[in-house]
């Protein structure tokens, strides 16, 4: 408010003027001070949220990667079980194996990889406890097929007469002669 403002209204005394102008400008002074505590605020606001938005930008690159390194992680322990369970697995398939093999062995099999072929594997469980369903598969083939367990004898084989002393013969005759001989 300016002092010719308020002589064009009628006001002519000078000290009214001046005290109207003073309590004007207390006025204009009060609130000229609440705007810039505001627009103080304002600033420190404004640089808040461009330090937050800053901190957002880094944590959101951060959780980027962190969801990566997690990720990864999770890559990792996936591949690890998965080693695990095949290393356990097969653990298990060599032990069941072994006690199959041994098995067959104590039951007399001539041929370990012919008797094994016979058997229903995955019916066979290696514990603590032994071996379970493996006897019966065995007495089963044992009976089916039991040409392929034996005691250990020989009988049945051909060998051959040959010469084992390695020098001349004693007999006067050579026995592949004679029997030539009595063909022809």
């Amino acid at each position: 408010m300016k002092r010719d403002f308020l002589e064009k209204l009628g006001i002519t005394e000078k000290e009214t003027i001046d005290a109207i102008l003073d309590e004007n400008s207390t006025d204009i002074g009060k609130a000229k001070g609440d705007v810039e505590a505001k627009d103080t605020q304002i600033t420190e606001l404004q640089q808040q949220l461009a330090e937050r938005d800053k901190d957002i930008e880094e944590l959101s690159k951060q959780a980027g990667n962190d969801a990566e390194l997690q990720s990864k992680y999770q890559e990792l322990q996936d591949k690890y079980r998965s080693e695990t369970e095949t290393t356990n697995n097969r653990i298990a398939e060599i032990k069941r194996d072994s006690a199959v093999e041994l098995e067959l062995t104590k039951a007399g099999a001539k041929n370990i990889k012919a008797a094994k072929a016979l058997l229903d594997l995955d019916k066979i469980e290696v514990g603590d406890d032994g071996i379970k369903g493996l006897s019966d598969q065995i007495n089963a083939i044992s009976e089916s097929d039991g040409y392929l367990f034996g005691t250990g004898e020989t009988t049945g084989q051909f060998t051959s007469g040959g010469n084992p002393t390695g020098g001349a013969s004693t007999e006067g005759s050579d026995a592949f002669a004679d029997a030539v001989a009595k063909h022809t």
